[in-house]
């Protein structure tokens, strides 16, 4: 068996029940997964969390921004608590953006939790101690004695990339309900407990509604060895109604497809559209004329010459996908700042045209905030003057002249023609 590595920076898991105050039910990531363990009689549930630094409370201290949070594990049933522990932690950071998801940071939690066949509530309660609000996330799950059954699957784990690692695989665990976030499609990855003599199978994949009506299948041949293996299946995500549905496993033999060997299921979203993403065609073709200054002519005109609306769609939502710092998430950082610059620039520095096609606008969105900001409203000339600067590896000086006296300001110094947005920049 191949090893399998988890590449855990890029978590995202969905919240099923989130109490309290104000914590972002989108922004805190919590899943549990039942797999077999080493000996019948003995299985295991692994719990995911992800908990980002924008969903805390950071104060000023000392020229740091610092927060404090805890986080406790409970794992119930049969009649047992099986899991009580609790850790508590301290952030700093110097960067403000860092507080606020610019760029995205998340503190990860993995734990195993070794339990016998039954049904289990897994629970993790989130304290912000700074901001005195909590929030608390379950998963009920039922963990079976894989190894004891003819041929059985491990609970189902959502995962946007896989790729081979060292001899074995690497995969990016999206742990998000919502498969909206990758248009390109997903994988289902899991375990197989072969205890049969075949090795030849077929997995069908099925979306249902709630109500049980199958309204999507895929077929896929797989080959299993006697024992314990990983797998994984890609699915499509694109087609798909708004709505929550259930994505079935099943499992039969190549020579007789007739007869269930094993089935299993988990819940899946689709969302409207991704957080950021425009809804309507007439939004779409005025955000693709945006992206002028994240993406090259042949890219923006790639995605306008598409031949469907649909098409369109998939070709955008492709292009910020290859972006996003924390691909599988529910949100897209990258996308959602570039944005936001946008709209500052047509609010701040609208002058003949759009304030996002000036040169104030422009430099804004492509370098962000300046460092510093120099301003002569009466120079001799009487033409007024702004200098803006960018500190650090940039190290820019770029000053603009507003040559009519209306707030028309002009870039006087040129910036390389081939500089593009950049989050995190």
């Amino acid at each position: 068996m191949r090893n399998l590595l988890l590449a855990f920076g890029l978590w995202v898991a969905v919240a099923s029940s989130l109490a309290g105050q104000s914590l972002d039910r989108e922004a805190i990531f919590f899943d549990a997964i039942s797999f077999a363990g080493a000996t019948r009689d003995s299985s295991r549930m692994d719990l995911y969390l992800a908990l980002p630094y924008a969903a805390l409370k950071f104060d000023r201290n000392s020229g740091e921004y610092q927060a404090r949070y805890q986080v406790t594990f409970t794992v119930q049933g049969e009649g047992k608590k099986w899991l009580d522990t609790t850790y508590t932690r301290d952030l700093s950071t110097a960067l403000y953006d860092v507080t606020a998801g610019r760029p995205a940071r998340y503190e990860y939690f993995q734990r195993k939790v070794f339990l016998p066949p039954g049904n289990y509530t897994a629970t993790a309660e989130i304290l912000d101690i700074k901001a005195n609000l909590t929030g608390t996330i379950r998963r009920n799950v039922t963990v079976r004695d894989y190894l004891a059954e003819r041929f059985a699957f491990s609970g189902l784990m959502l995962v946007s990339k896989i790729r081979e690692e060292g001899g074995g695989h690497s995969i990016t665990p999206m742990f998000t309900e919502n498969i909206s976030a990758l248009p390109e499609g997903y994988f289902l990855f899991f375990e197989a407990y072969n205890n049969t003599s075949d090795t030849a199978f077929r997995l069908t994949a099925t979306y249902r509604t709630t109500k049980g009506e199958a309204i999507a299948t895929q077929f896929f041949p797989k080959s299993f060895p006697p024992g314990r293996s990983q797998a994984w299946v890609r699915l499509q995500s694109k087609n798909l109604a708004k709505g929550l549905f259930n994505v079935e496993l099943k499992a039969t033999t190549a020579a007789d497809t007739n007869k269930t060997l094993a089935t299993i299921e988990r819940l899946i979203r689709v969302a409207e559209s991704l957080d950021g993403l425009p809804l309507t065609e007439a939004d779409l073709d005025e955000k693709i004329v945006q992206l002028r200054y994240v993406g090259t002519q042949s890219e923006v005109d790639g995605i306008r010459n598409a031949a469907s609306f649909d098409e369109k769609k998939r070709r955008y939502g492709a292009f910020w996908e290859r972006l996003d710092p924390t691909q599988g998430t529910p949100k897209n950082e990258a996308m959602l700042e570039y944005f936001r610059r946008v709209e500052y620039a047509n609010e701040k520095f609208r002058s003949y045209a759009a304030g996002w096609l000036t040169d104030m606008g422009r430099v804004y969105i492509i370098y962000g905030q300046p460092d510093n900001v120099q301003r002569d409203p009466f120079r001799r000339d009487g033409r007024a003057v702004e200098v803006w600067q960018y500190f650090g590896q940039r190290n820019l000086r770029l000053t603009f002249v507003d040559d009519n006296g209306f707030g028309d300001y002009r870039l006087a110094t040129p910036i390389p023609l081939g500089d593009k947005y950049q989050y995190g920049r």
